[in-house]
């Protein structure tokens, strides 16, 4: 499963992060993953003994399917976490997109019927990733509210006689004291 996460892995530069595709919700890589992953699972149903399989009593602890589940869990976490950082881009679409496949992977590879669920591992590593506004974004949408962002440099009025905390023009020499 790691080769798989690589092949994967390697496509995200080419990948449009500001979008999915038409008619998807997720990237295909999300839900190819998925896929592939549920396959292992049911392979490893199919030809590994039912109480080694079901039941969460460790007969056998390398073969033991919850085990396995867990480990491809957690590469799974550490790989695309490595991955998602490796992505340049901070705009918050960007963060958006990430987060939705990052909730559809733990959340349908949590469905898996007898595994443990998924570490929100992955969901975390994500939400914590900070964004940035670009400069074009904010003039972009104030120009579409008919209003400016622009702040205009307005010099304050100037201070009473009384405000002055400091004037320069007196010296020590003209204070008297």
């Amino acid at each position: 499963m790691d080769d798989r996460l690589k092949a994967h892995a390697r496509n995200f530069d080419k990948l449009d992060w500001e979008s999915f595709p038409e008619g998807k919700q997720v990237h295909a890589y999300a839900e190819t993953m998925v896929s592939e992953t549920s396959t292992l699972h049911n392979v490893l149903k199919r030809y590994l003994s039912p109480i080694v399989v079901e039941v969460p009593i460790i007969l056998h602890p390398i073969v033991n399917r919850k085990m396995i589940m867990d480990g491809v869990f957690a590469s799974y976490i550490s790989r695309l976490t490595d991955e998602y950082t490796k992505i340049e881009s901070t705009s918050p679409k960007v963060k958006e997109t990430m987060l939705e496949d990052a909730k559809h992977l733990t959340d349908k590879l949590s469905a898996l019927p007898g595994v443990r669920k998924m570490d929100q591992g992955l969901i975390q590593a994500v939400e914590v990733r900070e964004t940035t506004l670009s400069t074009l974004e904010p003039q972009k949408q104030g120009m579409e509210n008919g209003t400016s962002n622009k702040k205009e440099l307005v010099p304050p009025p100037p201070a009473s006689k009384e405000e002055v905390l400091f004037d320069a023009s007196q010296t020590e020499g003209e204070t008297g004291s």
